[in-house]
C-alpha cells in the first residue's frame, strides 16, 4: 500500500509539474451538496466573477480586488450548488453598501478584503448559514478547505458548474517570503500543497480558506499558471482583520438604529 501511495504522489507532482501542456485539471472535488453553507458566488452577468463568505445574514467578506471591474453589476448568489441549475436551496441579494479595508493596497495586493453588505439579510438554513472569523493567525502545516467554482485548468480556463473543494495546508511566512521574494506581509500568507497538482486559480478569488472550521483566509493572489509544485498560493490573513470587520459592521448597525 506504501508502494502504491508513493506512486500516485509521484503520478500527481508529474500532472503538476505538465504546467504548459493546459490539460491538467487542478485537483479539487465535488463538494457535497450543502456542505459549504457560508459560500457565497458573485456573479456578474450569470458569470462567477468571485466568491465570498457569509460572516453575518448582511454580510459578505470578499477580496477588496473584486471590485477593479465595479460593483453594481454584481449579485449576490447563496445556498448555491449547482450554477448551471436552478436550486430550490439559492437565496439571490443585491449590494447595498461596500467597505474596502482602508488598508488596502493594489500592489502588492495587501489587506485585499472587502465587506459587502447586502440589500436584505439572508434567510439562515441547513443550506445558508454564516461562519466565524479565525482570530488566531495560521500555524505551518495546518490542513484547511478551499471552496469556489473557478477555473479548474490553468493556463486555460474551463469553470466547473458544481463547487470545487480541495484540502489545502498552511505555509511557514519564511517560505511564503522565499517564494514570493519579499511581496508578503503580515496581512497574507500562503497554502497549497507541495507537490502541485492542487490549487485555487482564476474566478476563485474573495473565497474562502476554512482551517478548524473558521474561515482562515481569502482567495487573494497567486503566480499566473496554476498549482505548479512548490508554488502555493496567497491568501489575505483574516485574523489581521478582524478588528476592522466588526468596527465596520458595529458602525453601520448603530448608523441603521
Amino acid at each position: 500500500p506504501r508502494q502504491r501511495r508513493n506512486f500516485v504522489a509521484i503520478c500527481i507532482a508529474v500532472i503538476g509539474a505538465d504546467s504548459m501542456s493546459g490539460n491538467r485539471i487542478i485537483g479539487g472535488r465535488n463538494c457535497p451538496f450543502g456542505s459549504r453553507p457560508y459560500q457565497v458566488a458573485l456573479l456578474r452577468y450569470g458569470r462567477v466573477a468571485c466568491g465570498g463568505s457569509l460572516i453575518a445574514p448582511k454580510w459578505v467578506l470578499t477580496a477588496a480586488h473584486c471590485g477593479r471591474r465595479g460593483i453594481s453589476s454584481l449579485q449576490v448568489y447563496l445556498g448555491v450548488h449547482n450554477l448551471r441549475v436552478k436550486e430550490l436551496t439559492e437565496q439571490i441579494r443585491r449590494i447595498r453598501n461596500v467597505f474596502v479595508h482602508p488598508g488596502y493596497n493594489r500592489r502588492p495586493l495587501d489587506n485585499d478584503f472587502m465587506l459587502l453588505e447586502l440589500d436584505a439579510p439572508a434567510q439562515l438554513n441547513n443550506y445558508v448559514n454564516t461562519i466565524n472569523l479565525a482570530t488566531r493567525c495560521p500555524s505551518p502545516g495546518t490542513r484547511c478547505v478551499v471552496s469556489g467554482w473557478g477555473t479548474i485548468r490553468s493556463p486555460q480556463r474551463l469553470s466547473p458548474a458544481i463547487m470545487q473543494c480541495a484540502d489545502l495546508y498552511s505555509v511557514s511566512q519564511a517560505r511564503c517570503q522565499d517564494i514570493y521574494r519579499g511581496r508578503i506581509t503580515e496581512n497574507m500568507f500562503c497554502a497549497g500543497v507541495e507537490q502541485g497538482g492542487i490549487s485555487t486559480c482564476k474566478g476563485d478569488s474573495g473565497g474562502p480558506l476554512v482551517c478548524n472550521g473558521k474561515l482562515q483566509g481569502v482567495v487573494s493572489w497567486g503566480k499566473s499558471i496554476c498549482a505548479r509544485p512548490g508554488q502555493p498560493r496567497v491568501y489575505a490573513n483574516v485574523c489581521k482583520a478582524v478588528q476592522w470587520v466588526r468596527s465596520t459592521i458595529r458602525s453601520r448597525l448603530a448608523r441603521s438604529d
